[in-house]
């Protein structure tokens, strides 16, 4: 039926135990997926910087003046309706 027995779990537990640390110095800094200690939530912050540093690159080479806050990549959550 496809549904793994105890038996067969714990054999998958030990293989990925013994290949993770193998695999895991080959994975790339920038790959997120499936990986232990990293999220959906790290690549998109990754990403979202990698854009606004492009961004901020385009702006100075147009010769435009700005300032980016700290907090410019801060989701913005509400309490209630306003």
């Amino acid at each position: 039926m496809g549904i793994p027995t105890v038996t067969d779990r714990i054999i998958q537990q030990a293989i990925a135990q013994l290949l993770s640390p193998i695999y895991e110095r080959k994975f790339s800094d920038h790959s997120y997926g499936f990986r232990p200690n990293r999220s959906a939530h790290q690549a998109l912050k990754k990403l979202s910087n990698i854009v606004l540093d492009e961004l901020d690159e385009e702006l100075e080479r147009r010769g435009h003046k700005f300032v980016r806050f700290a907090d410019d990549g801060a989701q913005r959550m509400r309490d209630g309706p306003t």
